[in-house]
């Protein structure tokens, strides 16, 4: 028994060496236009936003910002939702429409009650999909995702950013403001998702892969 304890602690540290190994494909910013911070979308800036998406949230043919996150309540996602409520007047004056999309499992009324952005549900993950939005930490967190859309139906900015949460409205402010003059948006310097972030920092990485193989090995001596 032991012995096969051993093998499937092995098989389970070499899955999760390959797990926070860098990837080889991970994306890249577009020098020419904002990918905003690289993000895990498929989605890039100058394609169109899925208009079947762009329906279910009552945004075609509008200017908008589409912020996507976790969940309704948790603290990291209450900071976002505080700071788009802020930043709400602003986009206002850029008749930019603002909307939330969250899971309708991860839905809380009272939660949604205290804002006055529009927030959506996300039925069965079905848009978060559409838009090939990935998770972070390995498939533990849903992606932090947030869309400019202007009203051609094209993105202007795609910023992905787990960690920077309230940085969602001010990058979507800054590019909403540089459609509505006309230009371009620039790209913004910063780490996308969780996963990526661990990827480019190298002490990091080590850091967690000594944290998760000492994890396996605790295992292993206390089954023994």
């Amino acid at each position: 028994i032991y012995f096969m304890k051993v093998l499937l602690a092995l098989a389970v540290m070499a899955s999760g060496a390959s797990a926070f190994a860098p990837s080889k494909s991970l994306p890249t910013c577009h020098s020419r236009r904002a990918c905003a911070v690289c993000s895990p979308s498929m989605l890039s800036p100058g394609e169109p936003f899925p208009a079947d998406v762009a329906t279910k949230l009552g945004v075609k043919g509008k200017s908008a910002v589409v912020y996507f996150y976790g969940s309704d309540g948790s603290p990291s996602c209450t900071k976002e939702a505080d700071a788009f409520a802020t930043a709400l007047p602003e986009f206002r004056k850029l008749n930019v429409d603002v909307v939330g999309v969250r899971s309708d499992k991860n839905a809380q009324a009272d939660f949604e009650q205290r804002y006055t952005q529009r927030l959506v549900k996300d039925t069965n993950d079905e848009m978060r999909q559409a838009l090939a939005i990935k998770a972070d930490l390995f498939g533990a967190l849903p992606g932090r995702e947030t869309y400019v859309i202007g009203k051609d139906g094209k993105v202007g900015l795609v910023f992905n950013n787990q960690l920077a949460a309230e940085q969602h409205a001010t990058e979507a402010l800054r590019a909403a403001r540089e459609l509505s003059a006309g230009r371009s948006v620039e790209a913004t310097a910063g780490g996308g998702g969780l996963g990526q972030l661990i990827a480019e920092n190298s002490a990091t990485l080590v850091l967690a892969q000594i944290v998760y193989f000492s994890a396996v090995l605790a295992w292993l001596l206390a089954t023994r």
